[in-house]
């Protein structure tokens, strides 16, 4: 009598996993599995009391809005990044997140740590479109590098290898080709504070923000 071999499934690598994919028991739940994901930078988020729903409301209006800001200290060689996404202009149903900007210590920079900030905004937008199954809506998105907004705004089929911190800008190229909603990228001048000019609301929830 033949046996038929036994066939086990073999587990799914780590990289290959795909954090945005359900079922998700809660959107916490849906942050957890990107936070536990190697491919997604998210070390920390922290929802608001309503579980995201004003959030996934305002996208769908249009009006939801991310700053995000990158730290990075070059003693140390190491970066951080952390953002703010609001409904609005209020500050009500705020969510925050954190992530150390990942790569060698070579490779870390200012620059890296910016774009890992969209990088990290990219990912809780990704993971709110999948959760709450939006189609449609906008985010406008800001951060005070000016270079790297002016690059993330225009990119293109013709990112290469030898660009700096070309692994981010892949990522942040295919994520906004994935989702199913607009990005809006706009930069936000730096250490306004400092010269005593009056600040916008940009500005000062950058500040909040960098003291965070």
């Amino acid at each position: 009598k033949l046996v038929e071999p036994v066939i086990e499934e073999e587990e799914e690598h780590p990289v290959n996993f795909n954090p945005y994919t359900g079922p998700f028991l809660s959107i916490q739940d849906a942050f957890n599995k990107s936070i536990q994901s190697m491919r997604v930078p998210i070390d920390k988020v922290k929802v608001p009391n309503d579980n995201c729903e004003a959030l996934a409301k305002a996208i769908s209006r249009g009006t939801a809005r991310i700053v995000s800001n990158g730290s990075f200290d070059p003693d140390s060689k190491k970066g951080t990044a952390a953002l703010f996404m609001f409904t609005g202009e209020s500050k009500l149903n705020l969510l925050k997140a954190a992530t150390w900007t990942f790569g060698h210590k070579e490779d870390q920079s200012a620059y890296r740590s910016e774009l890992t900030g969209v990088v990290l905004g990219l990912s809780i937008i990704a993971t709110m479109v999948e959760y709450f199954d939006l189609t449609k809506g906008e985010v406008e998105f800001a951060f005070d590098n000016k270079s790297g907004e002016h690059k993330v705004e225009n990119l293109t089929e013709d990112i290469h290898i030898t660009n700096k911190c070309f692994d981010l800008l892949q990522d942040i190229k295919h994520c906004l080709e994935l989702l199913s909603i607009q990005v809006r990228f706009r930069w936000v001048k730096g250490h306004v504070r400092e010269t005593g000019a009056t600040m916008d609301w940009w500005e000062t929830s950058t500040i909040k923000l960098t003291n965070l």
